[in-house]
């Protein structure tokens, strides 16, 4: 779901994978010279957006059950 959405990139099974993949990802970003505080921004501003999404939905949802 989160994928479909683009809330996540990738998503994987269990930690061993999710860690391997992270380090590549690490690795693509840095051999672009990639500035992580532009990125940590960036996200913080999306996931803001994702959040507030969210809770009116499920606020929505509660209201048909209720």
């Amino acid at each position: 779901m989160a994928i479909e959405q683009g809330i996540v990139d990738s998503a994987h099974h269990g930690a061993a994978e999710t860690m391997k993949e992270a380090i590549k990802l690490g690795e693509v970003l840095m051999a672009r010279k990639w500035n992580g505080k532009v990125y940590a921004h960036n996200r913080r501003l999306v996931f803001s957006d994702v959040l507030a999404a969210l809770n009116n939905e499920i606020v929505a949802r509660l209201k048909t059950i209720y």
